[in-house]
């Protein structure tokens, strides 16, 4: 019997200077049109999984961009092992995103809800004010299952 994983939730990315404001938005997309139209290994992260709206105000694009993914897993919710391995993959990206903050959801049929949530350091965030904007590599993460924080550990 197999078991059922929803992986799902989104990115805000960030937004740069006022002559330039959507330059990184625009820099998000291009590395997200670059991943693998299909996972290289399980569990993974492919192109389809991802989508954001126009940068449109009346599409739904006013300021932040919002970069929405989601997707269904056979059996990773075995153990942490799994979950780990796509939280690795998904930091992994993180690191070539220019983003504010960002919210995993994990909904398992074994092990219930985790969520994880990301928020920049103010270090990245000051390249973005000083006109040297650097990927986002560097932030805290907070893990909750259910309702309770705790910490990882795979």
């Amino acid at each position: 019997m197999s078991h059922e994983t929803l992986i799902y939730g989104f990115i805000e990315g960030s937004t740069y200077t006022s002559e330039e404001y959507r330059l990184l938005q625009r820099r998000n997309i291009a590395t997200l049109k670059r991943l693998p139209l299909e996972f290289e290994e399980y569990p993974g992260i492919a192109r389809e999984m991802f989508s954001w709206p126009p940068q449109k105000p009346m599409r739904g694009g006013w300021r932040a961009q919002v970069i929405h993914f989601g997707g269904s897993f056979k059996n990773i919710d075995f153990g942490y092992s799994d979950i780990a391995t796509w939280i690795e993959k998904f930091e992994h990206l993180l690191g070539k995103l220019y983003w504010f903050q960002a919210i995993a959801h994990l909904n398992t049929e074994l092990m219930g809800d985790l969520t994880f949530a990301y928020e920049l350091v103010d270090e990245i965030i000051e390249t973005y004010r000083n006109g040297n904007p650097t990927p986002s590599d560097k932030w805290t993460r907070k893990f909750f299952n259910g309702t309770n924080a705790e910490e990882f550990k795979p």
